[in-house]
């Protein structure tokens, strides 16, 4: 019987601009969350980002400051990742990270929360 592989997560850190304001945020994903929404690599940085943002972002809203995207009036990236462990997700939730089911909250092909 052979071992079903092990559900990997990462800790996603997305930056965002308002004017003077900046912020990062942080949530967790599965792999299972990236291959859902179709996320491989960097030029697919714009899924990710509607998809925490719950709003439709796309390639034309690309802006090059930063590997940046417009998301209305403000400036947002997917700034970095780090591989943790389900172990681990009560202590970042305590810190104030997020972490998502096996469902997600957003549907990019018709640009709303599910």
């Amino acid at each position: 019987m052979k071992d079903k592989k092990k559900q990997k997560y990462w800790l996603c850190e997305f930056f965002e601009r308002c004017g003077d304001n900046e912020y990062f945020h942080r949530y967790i994903y599965s792999d299972k969350n990236l291959k859902d929404m179709g996320y491989e690599d960097e030029k697919d940085d714009y899924k990710i980002l509607s998809q925490f943002f719950l709003y439709k972002i796309t390639p034309k809203d690309f802006y090059k400051w930063k590997q940046t995207y417009w998301y209305g009036n403000k400036l947002v990236s997917f700034y970095n990742w780090d591989k943790v462990s389900p172990r681990e997700f009560k202590t970042l939730q305590k810190a104030g990270v997020y972490v998502n089911g096996d469902k997600l909250m957003f549907d990019w092909d018709k640009g709303e929360a599910i």
